[in-house]
């Protein structure tokens, strides 16, 4: 039953997966992770400040699977399995509703617009 949120999902984004190419914010990203390390530092710091978490774990991920525009995309894909898969451990943990629970958790999370969009 666990499994069941995990295909969903998965079928979800491969039905809707972006056909165009990259969005601006994914294009800035995919530029800022293409360069030296210090352009990270450099963005995170001084122009867009923020943790660099991302652009760090993105620039690892194109070094070993590569920069295509599909390569890119996929590790969000991943990082989005791997969040309704925790969720629903952690929901079966926290929750009376036991393996419910953690559906209902992962379910909602999926409904969430930031994440359809």
């Amino acid at each position: 039953m666990a499994l069941i949120p995990l295909i969903m999902v998965f079928t979800w984004i491969a039905i809707h997966w972006p056909h165009g190419s990259l969005w601006y914010d994914e294009g800035l990203t995919a530029w800022i992770v293409s360069g030296p390390w210090s352009r990270i530092l450099t963005w995170c710091t001084q122009v867009d400040i923020q943790v660099p978490f991302h652009y760090v774990i993105l620039r690892l991920w194109s070094f070993s699977a590569g920069d295509s525009e599909f390569v890119l995309r996929l590790l969000s894909v991943f990082s989005i399995l791997l969040a309704v898969a925790a969720l629903i451990a952690i929901g079966r943990r926290l929750t009376a509703a036991g393996r419910l629970g953690g559906v209902i958790a992962a379910i909602l999370f999926l409904s969430t617009p930031g994440l359809l969009w």
